[in-house]
């Protein structure tokens, strides 16, 4: 159980270990979107905490909204996830480079409840690099060409980033970024686009994924997303929903490993002999350890951004992710072992749990740690400004080596 820190925090418990926890298993088991737990976040102020310029909710820094996403994903994985795309990545890239237009049109996507959704290519799920899609300038508007797929919800989402190549006089200029905005609810949606849903595995937000193809779609000019480093757009785009989906995984582990405690203690007096009782101690306890220690790496790396934006030090992120990556999974995988060993049930939260961690770091961050992030953990460790004063303690840094 974590300490509370903010009343956000507080009242994401209350509300997860409530009403959501108690639909959590019937939208894990059918696969269906938490239309009602989205209401119940919104109600709450939980979504959309980050937008700026007139909308309702208090500004919260990346800290702050991953200890909301941490305390959702111990009792309803699903909720901590939509809550992830509504609060980060899109958020976080629109609070610092979009315009007060924009950020309405989102705050507006987000108070109905429906999630925005980030337009990617085949093959190319986290860098913005090599693009197909292409933006060419004529006169007020933009004319895009190209396919995005798969992208999750693309069928019922009203509010879209869309990544293009800039071309002029037929020459590669800048990335661009797009919001196109379409009203599904009325069969609204702009000239051009087709929207098509593809066969996809099964997706931890209960969406099926789709393949939106543009065929001379326009975008109005003051729907474009205005930034003059790439890279420092990527790194709010993308960095804090990769440092999102770490917190996740981080907290389906302990919640698995909470429920397998709770399981072995009950059985420990009818079945366990003292010396495997006190085994098994031991080795929880271990897991535990470890998975502190990369909680408090993921946080310190956490607070490298700054309050005002989500732009992470990307080095110090891909260091903590990466040396959580396997205690995360041990942990989890113990939790299955302690589960089984004692009278395994099928669909019960421990599985339920695994299911969502395999979804997000076997099926999703994982292209990202191996091909990316691994990369830059053999760059010498560069120092964040100001880092030293709340460093990880020297034990877990040993560890991290």
């Amino acid at each position: 159980m974590l300490t509370l820190k903010t009343p956000h925090q507080e009242k994401a418990r209350k509300l997860a270990a409530g009403p959501l926890e108690a639909r959590a298993a019937l939208y894990h088991r059918k696969s269906k979107y938490g239309f009602k737990n989205i209401k119940a976040l919104n109600e709450n102020n939980l979504w959309g905490v980050n937008l700026t310029d007139g909308w309702r909710h208090e500004f919260s820094s990346l800290h702050d909204t991953l200890l909301i996403i941490e305390e959702l994903a111990y009792h309803c994985p699903q909720s901590a996830y939509l809550a992830l795309e509504a609060n980060l990545g899109i958020s976080s890239a629109l609070n610092e480079f979009g315009t007060t237009e924009q950020k309405e049109l989102l705050a507006e996507t987000l108070a109905r409840g429906d999630k925005p959704a980030l337009c990617f290519e085949e093959g190319q799920n986290t860098s913005l690099n090599a693009l197909e899609m292409t933006a060419r300038k004529q006169g007020n508007h933009y004319i895009l060409n190209g396919v995005k797929t798969p992208v999750i919800g693309g069928d019922i989402s009203s509010f879209y980033i869309v990544l293009a190549r800039l071309i002029e006089d037929e020459k590669d200029k800048d990335l661009a970024a797009f919001i196109m905005a379409r009203q599904p609810a009325r069969d609204i949606h702009p000239h051009g686009l087709s929207i098509k849903n593809i066969e996809n595995p099964k997706t931890l937000s209960g969406l099926s994924a789709a393949q939106l193809t543009f065929d001379n779609v326009i975008i109005p000019a003051h729907h474009r997303v205005y930034f003059s480093d790439e890279m420092a757009f990527e790194n709010a785009l993308l960095q804090s929903r990769h440092m999102g989906e770490a917190i996740m995984a981080l907290a389906f582990s302990s919640s698995a490993l909470h429920e397998a405690r709770q399981i072995a203690t009950k059985q420990a007096s009818k079945y366990r002999p003292n010396v495997e009782k006190l085994a098994y101690e031991k080795i929880f306890m271990l897991h535990e350890a470890a998975l502190h220690a990369c909680r408090l790496m993921l946080y310190d790396a956490a607070q490298t951004a700054s309050f005002i934006n989500h732009r992470l030090d990307a080095d110090i992120s891909a260091r903590a992710r990466l040396f959580a990556f396997n205690p995360i999974h041990k942990a989890m995988q113990f939790a299955l072992h302690v589960a089984s060993q004692n009278g395994f049930q099928h669909k019960q939260k421990i599985e339920r749990l695994y299911e969502a961690l395999q979804l997000i770091w076997l099926k999703g961050a994982m292209s990202t740690l191996l091909h990316e992030d691994y990369a830059r953990t053999i760059i010498p460790f560069v120092q964040h400004e100001d880092y030293e004063t709340r460093n990880t303690p020297a034990i877990f840094m040993a560890a991290a080596e």
